[in-house]
Formats: C-alpha cells, structure tokens, sequence
C-alpha cells in the first residue's frame, strides 16, 4: 500500500484529537486555500474545477514531510506578520484619529465670528428676497430658512462662550 510509512498515517496513530487538529487539518486547510487561491488568479478553471484541482493537488501534498516543513513555516511566518499588520494598522489609525480629530477645530471654536457674519450675510440676503416677492409660499419658505439660520446663529454663539 502506498500510504504505508506515510507521515500522515503516523500523525494520525500517535496525536489525540487536539493534534489532529493543529498539526494537520489547519495546515491542510491553509494549503488547500493558498493553492486554491492560486489557481483562481491564474483564472485557468472556472470554480468547481479549482477547488477539485486544488484539493486533489494538496491530498497528495499532505503525504509528504514538505507539508510539514511548510506548514510550519507558513504558520509561524504568518503569525508573526499578523502581528505586525495588527500593530501597524492599529498605529496608522491612531495617528489618522488623532490628525483628523485636529482639522475643523478653528471653524468649531475659533472662527465663531466669522461663521456668525456669513449667517447675519445670508439672513439678511434672504430678508430683501422676502420683502421683494409676492408669492405668499416663497415667503413661508423663506420665513422657514430665516429661522433656521437664526436658531444656528443662537448655538454657535452660545457654543462660542462656552
């Protein structure tokens, strides 16, 4: 039989469940889906036929001590990188939070007054509109804005002296 002296087969009779997990479905599975993803790059076979190759390619790669090497490898390699990745990715977004909780800071509590002009500006604009229409609707409208500015006006000046 071929599998006689096989790595797997010694795996398998000498670890308890735990090992079988770790030492060989894991790595079986990482191997199946590097080689799947692989193939699906290459765009060769459509889906069915890749994962079919894929799983045919790495049974016949899990007889050998080269899955072993590489799996181990591959493992520790990939442990390690999804520390760095982590940390860095964890640094990167701690430095764009921190960068973009800086920018509007003026526009919220320093240019208080200029925000206040260009509101008076607008309500003001939008007064002259109302006194020169005749078209009660349009007045309502404008009524409506005017009002709305003026309530923001109320809460950036308030914010402003708090």
């Amino acid at each position: 039989m071929v599998f006689e002296n096989s790595i797997l087969l010694t795996t398998l009779s000498q670890s308890g469940f735990p090992d079988l997990i770790y030492n060989f479905f894991l790595p079986f599975v990482f191997s199946f889906l590097i080689l799947y993803s692989v193939i699906r790059l290459l765009k060769l076979f459509n889906n069915k036929i890749s994962a079919i190759l894929a799983l045919i390619i790495t049974i016949f790669f899990a007889n050998t001590q080269a899955f072993v090497t590489f799996t181990t490898t591959m493992s520790q390699f990939t442990g390690g990188f999804a520390i760095a990745i982590f940390f860095a990715l964890f640094i990167f977004g701690a430095v764009q939070y921190a960068v973009g909780r800086g920018k509007g800071w003026e526009r919220e509590f320093g240019n208080v007054d200029d925000e206040v002009k260009e509101i008076n500006k607008k309500i003001a604009k939008l007064e002259e509109k109302y006194d020169e229409t005749d078209d009660e609707h349009e007045k309502d409208e404008i009524d409506d804005t005017i009002e709305e500015l003026k309530r923001r006006r109320d809460r950036l000046l308030h914010r402003g002296r708090t």
